[in-house]
């Protein structure tokens, strides 16, 4: 189903029946209480969903506020479902934001848009890390294992992932908020999404966004919630993600909340498992 554009831009929402209408609701709630600063058609794409009438109960939280309704299969995962959304509808521009977002400040999309403009061919998002993830199972710990097989199970870990991820750091956008022009989306080389690991490998994998973006020659921002645009080296400098008190956030997410309610000691793990230096041994669980 294509829809007939009234803007350029398209802020694509993802609602999933799973995740409860406490989600949905409350980023309906902070779409409401801050205005975006900039004209745009909001998409609802709804996964989990037989027809209109079963998502009704969500669409109450709409009321007032127009919106485009895509009903779309449970299949793939929720890149994978925006890519789909990209490739289908004729928007010139897009913003993505998942399931989980909670929009912070006022003014918002206007931020993010405005350092797209101003980096054409690049993305903006509201969070990046240089968190890697083969750095990480190189130091994982597996109670009532024997040494000699944990390192042994380190290691054949360790090399599988390091296949798919780049080491520490690993400067990469996160995919749970950001703007992009339909035209480079088309250009971006794009796996099935079929499983999660699909979704982390496009994230912080060796062939992730942030590393087509930059062999296309475009930039990749973090956007704060004063506006300024962040290139990679001062991305921790933003405090958007895992550092301070994320002062800097414009749209929070399942992440940005788990550090805002984690211990003292868990921030200072996750602050250096983003930014460096390598943390603390990790015990699996």
């Amino acid at each position: 189903m294509t829809v007939a554009p009234t803007h350029d831009l398209a802020l694509v929402h993802l609602a999933v029946k799973s995740y409860g209408e406490t989600a949905f609701a409350r980023f309906v709630e902070s779409y409401r209480r801050h205005p975006a600063g900039r004209p745009h058609d909001l998409i609802i794409v709804a996964k989990q969903f037989a027809d209109e009438a079963d998502f009704a109960p969500f669409a109450r939280y709409l009321d007032g506020l127009p919106y485009r309704l895509l009903l779309m299969p449970d299949q793939g995962i929720d890149l994978g479902t925006y890519f789909t959304v990209a490739r289908a509808q004729p928007y010139a521009r897009y913003c993505f934001l998942n399931s989980l977002s909670e929009i912070l400040v006022d003014g918002w999309l206007d931020k993010l848009v405005c350092a797209l403009e101003a980096a054409p061919g690049g993305v903006a998002g509201t969070s990046g890390s240089r968190r890697s993830v083969s750095s990480g199972v190189r130091r994982m710990h597996y109670p009532g294992v024997p040494q000699a097989l944990q390192k042994l199970r380190g290691l054949l870990g360790f090399w599988k992932v390091a296949l798919t991820y780049p080491p520490f750091p690993n400067p990469h956008l996160r995919t749970n908020g950001f703007v992009i022009a339909r035209d480079t989306v088309l250009r971006l080389n794009l796996p099935p999404f079929r499983t999660k690991p699909d979704t982390s490998i496009f994230e912080s994998g060796w062939g992730n966004l942030s590393r087509q973006i930059w062999k296309l020659g475009g930039k990749v921002l973090v956007v704060d919630r004063t506006g300024r645009a962040h290139d990679v080296p001062d991305w921790a400098d933003s405090e958007t993600f895992w550092a301070g008190q994320q002062q800097g956030l414009l749209v929070a997410d399942k992440q940005t909340r788990m550090f805002i309610s984690a211990s003292e000691t868990r921030r200072a793990l996750l602050n250096r498992l983003a930014w460096g230096p390598d943390g603390p041994d990790l015990i699996e669980t």
